[in-house]
C-alpha cells in the first residue's frame, strides 16, 4: 500500500478518493469514515497516534469527485465504506458521525468485518441527506457483532445527543462508552481524545 492519495473505482460507479498515511509498521491498517459535510482533513486528527497504516476517505458527494446532489442510504454509505476498507485491507475502523452511521449500517450487515470499531459522536435523525447525517442503524441488527466497540460521545452536544451514544453501546456485545464533558472533543480535550482512540485500536 503507497502513501498518498489514490483514487478507488467502486461497484456503485462512485469513484473514491482515499489516502493512505502511517509510517513504521504497515499492520494494522485503519479506515477513518468522516461525518456530513467533512472531509480527509477533518479525520486526520483523529488517527494520532494510531499504530500501522490509516487510511482516510471522502464519501460520495464530498469533495472529490463531485456526485449530483441526492438522498444517500445507509446502504450506499455502508457500500463506499466497505469498497475501500476491502481494498485495503482494513481490519480496524473509525466512524465519526455520518461515518458512525455507516459503520453501524456495515456491521450490521458483516458483523465480523472488523476486529476493532470506534464510533464517534454517533447521530440519530432520518434519512441520511445532504443536510444532515444519517440515523444509527437499528440496533436489534448490532447484538451479533463480534469486535470491540468504542462509543465516544460528548455532553451538550444537541446532533450528537449522548443518549444515543448509550443505547448504541448497550446494543454492542463488546462496547465501552466514554463521555467528554465538553461539545467538540477534537478541539476542547483533543489530547484526551486522541489518548482514548490510540490506546483503544492499539489492543
Amino acid at each position: 500500500m503507497v502513501a498518498g492519495y489514490h483514487l478507488l473505482a467502486t461497484p456503485s460507479g462512485h469513484p473514491i478518493e482515499y489516502f493512505v498515511a502511517g509510517v513504521g509498521a504497515p499492520e494494522p491498517v485503519t479506515v477513518f469514515a468522516h461525518g456530513l459535510g467533512g472531509d480527509i482533513a477533518t479525520t486526520r486528527p483523529l488517527g494520532s497516534g494510531v499504530p500501522g497504516r490509516k487510511v482516510f476517505f471522502h464519501f460520495r458527494g464530498h469533495v472529490r469527485p463531485p456526485v449530483p446532489p441526492t438522498v444517500w442510504s445507509y446502504a450506499d454509505l455502508a457500500g463506499d465504506l466497505a469498497a475501500v476498507a476491502d481494498h485495503v485491507g482494513a481490519t480496524r475502523a473509525l466512524g465519526a458521525s455520518l461515518g458512525a452511521g455507516a459503520l453501524c449500517a456495515l456491521l450490521a450487515r458483516r458483523p465480523d468485518r472488523f476486529a476493532r470499531v470506534v464510533l464517534y459522536l454517533p447521530a440519530a435523525l432520518d434519512q441520511p441527506r445532504l443536510d444532515r447525517p444519517p440515523p444509527v442503524a437499528d440496533a436489534a441488527l448490532l447484538a451479533t457483532v463480534t469486535a470491540p466497540a468504542l462509543v465516544l460521545a460528548c455532553r451538550d452536544d444537541e446532533l450528537h445527543p449522548v443518549e444515543i451514544a448509550q443505547r448504541l453501546a448497550e446494543s454492542l456485545p463488546k462496547a465501552t462508552l466514554y463521555v467528554f464533558d465538553r461539545p467538540d472533543p477534537v478541539r476542547t480535550a483533543r489530547a484526551a481524545l486522541r489518548q482514548q482512540i490510540a490506546s483503544f485500536l492499539a489492543e
